[in-house]
Order: C-alpha cells, then structure tokens, then sequence
C-alpha cells in the first residue's frame, strides 16, 4: 500500500537515507565483468581497493585508481589505463543499473521524505547519480568522503529530523552510524550472505520501514 502525503505530513520528522552503490544502483553488476577485475575475484578486488584508499587517502576515481595501479601493482600504463577507462561503462549504463526493486521502493514516499547518502568522490559519483535518473526522486542528496562520513551527517540530519531510517548494503557502514540518536540503521544483505542479517532486497526493507511507521 502506497504511503499517502496525507500520512506523510504526519511523519514530516523522518528522513529515509539510502545508500547508492549497491542499495539503488547494481555497480558491480558493470565492475565484475572486467577482465582484470574477474581474475582478481571480488574478494581480491576488495582487498585492492583497500590498498588504493591507502595509497590514494581518497575516494574512488578512475584516474587515481590508474596512478595506483602503475605505482603499486606494476601494472603497465597501457593496462592500468585501460581498465580505468572501462569504469565510463558505469556510467553509460547507468539506467540499466537502476535495481528494480529501488523504483519500487522510492515510489512508495513523497520525494521530502527521501535522501541519498553514499561514500564516494563527488566528481565520480555525481555523475553517476545523474545518468541513473534517481536524483528526481530524492529531496537531498549527500556525497561525503572517509569513514566517518555518514555517521557526521547522520548527526547533523539528527538535530532536524525526529526520526532517520538509514539503508545500508555494507556491515562497515552500518556498524559506523550505530549510536547515532535517532537513528535506525538497516543493513541490506542482497548477496544473502551466510551469517549476516538483513533483508534481502528494498521490497522486504519496505515491509520494515512501514511496521517502524505504523502502517502494518
């Protein structure tokens, strides 16, 4: 059932935050089809990512990521260049990357109710944001940087917000903004990975997010 302005003006003191990467737009459906990156295998290509924060202390950005590959993987500058390049995919398919259930979810709330809060660089992720056609659907939308990125404006949002529902596809990220008054974090498990407990998809977030409400 489709939650009603009418209701929505009662609740004009909660905010849903989501994630974006992983939350509403399937990255890594693009990511892990390069070659290079399905030899590492996600859990390696997880650990190099690390190693580029390190190395980088930034965000993601494709041409950084490059730098780090000729630096400290003794990748060619031809290789390393190449698979830089092939991140533009992400965002020339980005429509298609839109996870179906997301729609169906941000449909279900007026667009003051609604937020993105993602972890990237903004030159990287605005763009994306963008060519996904998700903004038109958010009230606000939050690119912040480092660990503590989301938790700052989690607190932030706290003193206007009565109430924030934030919407996590990472455990690290969620585990961040715990503690935060008036918080609730929901950790979105959609790799229904074994041991960690969470919804598997915005449908069954849904469900949550309206018995937290009072719509049963």
């Amino acid at each position: 059932m489709k939650i009603s302005h009418q209701h929505a003006r009662f609740m004009k003191k909660l905010l849903i935050c989501l994630d974006f990467d992983g939350t509403l737009f399937d990255t890594g459906r693009v990511i892990f089809s390069f070659p290079e990156i399905v030899q590492w295998g996600k859990g390696g290509f997880s650990k190099v990512l690390e190693e580029y924060y390190e190395f980088s202390k930034d965000e993601f950005l494709p041409e950084k990521f490059s730098g780090f590959l000729k630096a400290e993987k003794s990748f060619s500058v031809e290789s390393a260049d190449r698979l830089a390049s092939r991140f533009t995919e992400v965002r020339e398919r980005a429509p298609e990357l839109v996870f179906e259930d997301a729609l169906f979810f941000i449909n279900q709330f007026p667009k003051g109710m609604l937020a993105i809060l993602t972890r990237a660089h903004p030159d990287w992720q605005e763009g994306n944001i963008s060519a996904s056609g998700l903004r038109q659907y958010f009230s606000k939308v939050f690119i912040v940087k480092g660990k503590n990125g989301k938790r700052d404006v989690l607190e932030k949002l706290s003193v206007q917000y009565g109430h924030i529902i934030f919407i996590d596809d990472s455990p690290k990220e969620i585990d961040q903004v715990l503690g935060v008054k008036g918080v609730k974090a929901i950790l979105l498990n959609r790799q229904g990975v074994i041991g960690r407990v969470g919804p598997k998809d915005l449908r069954e977030v849904l469900s949550q997010v309206k018995e937290l409400l009072g719509f049963g």
